[in-house]
């Protein structure tokens, strides 16, 4: 049972390990060296990692502090202001974290480049290659691959091995008269209840708008967390944006990358305006 579970949880992936999470922070080591003296060596790294040009901003605005404060012209007050500038690191290091775990987990579930500016595929493999060699091949494929208009060599790679694997595909396919029906096995009501509880609604939610209600259909939302963000959506009049939604409601940096196809940030209704007290001369 519990390797079952395990399996399909690498299946799935719907969710990063504590191990992946812990070593992609492990860039966060450079802002809490003492004194903060790297502090700029680590957003210049997870800057140019994905080519964000705010991280990159900040790595250069760090690194003139720092070099600006060490300077003797300074005194007592270059260690004060290094204190300072280390604990300003520290904080602004622990929320870009969280982005750049968002950022990266997100490309690996979309199978797109983790560094860089993404978009792209990941390239493939020599022994995916060698998989898709055409190793063995079923006896519909192989026919398929002797149709009017379509060639091996589109799916299967090119060499004797793609020919052989057809030629075995065909072999089969006149020697078996009559295939085995594979058992298609129903899924449970408790399954198919969990999968419309994780599905995404089809209308996009909008954050500043949505009721306590609408909130609670969105995967993961509990009627607790609905009701506390409603709270202090009403506290603040308004999100700014879908990050800022993802902070007052907890969410983890994996189930952002799944919400936000379905979340949607309206801009925040202004304050009504007042006038001051007119006097007539």
């Amino acid at each position: 049972m519990t390797t079952t579970t395990t399996n399909r949880r690498r299946v799935e992936g719907d969710a990063p390990s504590l191990r992946w999470l812990v070593f992609a922070s492990v860039w966060l080591v450079l802002v809490l060296l003492p004194g903060g003296v790297m502090t700029w060596l680590g957003f210049a790294f997870i800057g140019f990692a994905v080519l964000r040009p705010v991280w990159i901003a900040a790595a250069v605005a760090y690194f003139s502090a720092t070099v600006t404060f060490s300077s003797d012209a300074w005194g007592a007050w270059g260690i004060v202001l290094n204190g300072a500038l280390w604990v300003l690191g520290i904080g602004h290091g622990l929320a870009a974290n969280r982005r750049w775990l968002s950022t990266l987990w997100g490309r690996r579930e979309r199978g797109e480049r983790l560094f860089g500016r993404g978009g792209r595929p990941r390239t493939v493999t020599r022994s995916r290659r060698r998989a898709r060699s055409g190793a063995d091949v079923p006896a519909e494929a192989a026919a398929l691959f002797e149709g009017d208009g379509t060639l091996g060599s589109d799916y299967l790679a090119d060499g004797p091995s793609a020919s052989s694997a057809i030629g075995r595909g065909r072999e089969s396919s006149t020697r078996a008269a009559t295939p085995a029906q594979p058992k298609t096995r129903r899924p449970s009501t408790r399954s198919r209840s969990r999968a419309g509880e994780n599905a995404l609604p089809e209308a996009p939610v909008d954050v500043n708008t949505a009721t306590q209600k609408e909130l609670q259909s969105l995967p993961g939302m509990t009627r607790q967390r609905a009701k506390g963000v409603v709270k202090e959506r009403d506290r603040l009049g308004g999100f700014r944006s879908i990050d800022q939604f993802a902070t007052v409601a907890a969410l983890q940096p994996h189930e952002l990358v799944r919400l936000t196809p379905a979340l949607e940030c309206s801009p925040r209704p202004r304050a009504p305006r007042t006038f001051g007290r007119r006097v007539e001369l």
